[in-house]
């Protein structure tokens, strides 16, 4: 698969991508970092509900980069 480059010089762009990398690195590991996994959950809930969408039924992941991204939106 190829790399799919960020948005560049956009700051939603940058700024995602920042929580994304300080977030996705040990989110999958609740036992042993509990925050950061606490945290994507809250910043999940918030998006969901900033556009719209129930929280009882809504949830979502944080990737970094637009190829993982990509790949799991699939």
């Amino acid at each position: 698969m190829t790399f799919i480059p960020n948005g560049g010089d956009l700051l939603h762009s940058i700024l995602a991508d920042s929580v994304c990398k300080c977030l996705s690195k040990y989110t999958s590991y609740y036992a042993g970092v509990p925050d950061p996994v606490y945290l994507e959950c809250q910043l999940s809930r918030w998006f969901c509900s900033m556009f719209g969408f129930e929280n009882a039924v809504s949830s979502g992941i944080f990737t970094t980069g637009g190829s993982s991204s990509n790949l799991s939106s699939v």
